[in-house]
């Protein structure tokens, strides 16, 4: 750049206090900071040739991106490359928007931005294993002919400190098949971010050697499991799945499940546990994933026989026990019956294999051991879970008034809500929101906001609230809505019917400028986060 001038010391100030709060885990204060940095320096009249403008959209870019908002984040960090950071920083931009096109399911264009990134530092290992990961989504969309289907290399050239710089651009062509190269001044011979497997472009046909594999999957089973050790939950993921495609132990499939559990994604948790069975019916780590998984999916019975069958195998895990009480508790107040406690958990192999890979800790759980116990078949529980299924259909026949004592914690909130799943009045759901102060929403949902969830809030301030012209409980609730985490993604997959039903209330609203509870101002606002 032609010319660099002195960051002003309240930017510093500014920029410490949004990289503190990033420290903290407290991204929303950190947005903050770093907005009021950018603002003060757009202000002063140096926003363009400031040296700390790249770092302090790409840092933003990285609160955006933690707490969803990933239009935000590839905005950000587009501005970032346009005012010229140097290559550490511009890496890891670009692996940030391969982040956020990666969670906006557009597969190809995150595959580019991780190759990219590693294009520029051959060494970095978390891009390598994101476009592995990526490897199998274009494979099965595209098939053998994928790389032809890739959107064109997004290439960035850091400045020189005479010349303005470029702008983050595309390649013309489509790149040939990537081969990484050392930095420039070191020597060459880096490894390749993959190994093509059999049957892709560029796969070799000749039969792999097994020392190799072995060596292979040690290599990702340590690099999993400090992954997971870092809480990088989804490098993780692409590490054991790895593993598993060279040595599918039972172990493997228990490990990603946790993965899977940590990351909310309870039905993919719920196959690789049961797989981590089939290979391992005395792993009762699995069962008590499973089990978790199952509950959070408000699937009681089965969480009850998973529950059950890790403490017939270890009748000192604690945890099992404190999941099983709770379940308890939520069913009798739900008045959702549970099956009886099965006679005994699934056969245990006398002289079963051991698994080649470490095992993942269980959050709050006491050191596994096996034990010999028999139990009884899959279908005795499935027959246990059928049984009780029809007895809980029978019930919610039976009109019940719900009652809500004492303050509501986030856990309370979900409970609650999941106990009423599947009624057919929407009272008991406007009970719950009733008992609550509309800015008590965001910090109750926490990350937890889904489709159905959003969808039912909907519906009860439409068909309740809206109706009895409760208006201010409506603004407060659809105001609240919008700063609830994952509401950006959430509310971008609401269908037609549901959007209308939101204009119709925000119409409504309107009308009724003359409260004194919200203005027009923010009215107009509101119209805004929901367009």
């Amino acid at each position: 750049m032609e010319t660099v001038l002195p960051t002003p010391p309240a930017v510093l100030r500014l920029k410490e206090e949004g990289s503190a709060a990033v420290r903290r885990g407290d991204y929303v204060t950190a947005e903050t900071a770093f907005s009021n940095a950018l603002d003060r320096l757009e202000s002063e009249g140096c926003l363009v040739d400031d040296a700390a403008t790249p770092a302090l959209y790409s840092n933003r870019s990285l609160c955006k991106l933690r707490h969803g908002d990933l239009k935000g984040c590839l905005e950000d960090t587009e501005h970032a490359l346009k005012y010229g950071p140097n290559r550490d920083l511009a890496v890891k931009i670009l692996y940030r928007r391969g982040q956020a096109f990666e969670g906006l399911e557009r597969f190809s264009d995150a595959y580019v931005h991780f190759q990219s990134a590693l294009s520029h530092n051959s060494q970095f290992t978390q891009a390598s294993t994101s476009m592995s990961r990526l490897l199998p989504y274009l494979r099965d969309k595209h098939g053998l002919g994928w790389r032809a289907k890739l959107p064109p290399l997004p290439l960035y050239t850091p400045p020189t400190p005479s010349q303005q710089p470029p702008p983050y651009t595309l390649m013309s062509q489509h790149p040939p098949p990537y081969t990484p190269t050392a930095p420039r001044g070191e020597g060459s011979g880096a490894p390749p971010p993959y190994t093509p497997v059999e049957g892709e472009e560029g796969g070799s046909s000749d039969p792999p050697d097994p020392l190799d594999r072995q060596a292979s999957f040690e290599q990702l089973k340590c690099q999993g499991n400090e992954y997971y050790k870092q809480a990088c939950y989804q490098e993780a993921i692409g590490c054991y799945s790895g593993c598993a495609r060279i040595h599918g132990d039972s172990a493997v499939y228990c490990n990603r499940a946790q993965c899977y559990l940590k990351l909310s994604q309870f039905s993919q948790c719920v196959s690789d546990a049961s797989r981590a069975l089939d290979l391992d019916p005395s792993n009762v780590k699995a069962y008590y994933r499973r089990g978790m998984a199952e509950r959070s999916m408000r699937r009681y019975a089965a969480a009850w026989s998973d529950f059950h069958s890790a403490l017939k195998l270890e009748p000192t895990n604690k945890a099992a026990k404190k999941e099983i009480a709770q379940l308890q508790t939520i069913c009798e107040r739900a008045g959702i019956p549970l099956p009886s406690q099965h006679e005994a958990p699934p056969p245990v192999s006398p002289d079963s294999t051991h698994s080649l890979i470490e095992e993942l800790p269980s959050h709050a759980t006491t050191p596994l051991v096996n034990g010999t116990d028999d139990v009884t078949s899959k279908s005795t529980n499935q027959s246990a879970a059928s049984d009780a299924t029809a007895k809980t259909k029978k019930r919610k026949k039976e009109k019940r008034k719900l009652e809500i004592t004492g303050e509501l914690t986030p856990y309370k909130f979900m409970t609650l809500w999941g106990s009423v799943r599947g009624s057919d009045s929407l009272d008991d759901y406007a009970t719950i929101l009733r008992h609550i102060q509309p800015h008590q929403l965001p910090t109750l949902l926490t990350n937890k906001l889904d489709g159905p969830i959003y969808s039912k809030i909907l519906s009860v301030i439409k068909n309740i609230f809206m109706s009895n012209g409760d208006y201010v409980v409506v603004y407060g609730l659809l105001y609240n809505l919008t700063v609830t985490k994952r509401f950006p993604i959430i509310h971008g997959f609401l269908g037609n019917k549901e959007k209308k039903d939101v204009a119709d209330m925000l119409t409504e609203l309107m009308s009724q400028s003359s409260s004194e509870s919200f203005s027009q101002s923010q009215l107009e606002g509101l119209v805004q986060a929901y367009s």
